[in-house]
């Protein structure tokens, strides 16, 4: 849940919406790792996963800050 394939420059990309502290960010991403990958079927790709940060820390309260988790998979 709240997962989403998306075909960006290169191949397949699964996308998760972190809401929360950047201090969570290597937690959430552990996590997909963990219990997401082995069930979905999908195998990690040779590539780092990256996070797209959406909101400016400095405008936005801590609880509310959106990053998306990319992880490279095919």
């Amino acid at each position: 849940a709240g997962l989403i394939a998306e075909q960006l420059g290169g191949g397949q990309w699964a996308r998760y919406r972190h809401v929360g502290s950047f201090d969570l960010l290597d937690a959430a991403t552990d996590a997909l790792l963990a219990h997401w990958l082995p069930g979905s079927g999908r195998e990690l790709r040779d590539l780092p996963f990256f996070h797209h940060y959406l909101d400016d820390p400095e405008q936005t309260p801590e609880a509310l800050l959106r990053t998306d988790i990319y992880l490279p998979v095919a």
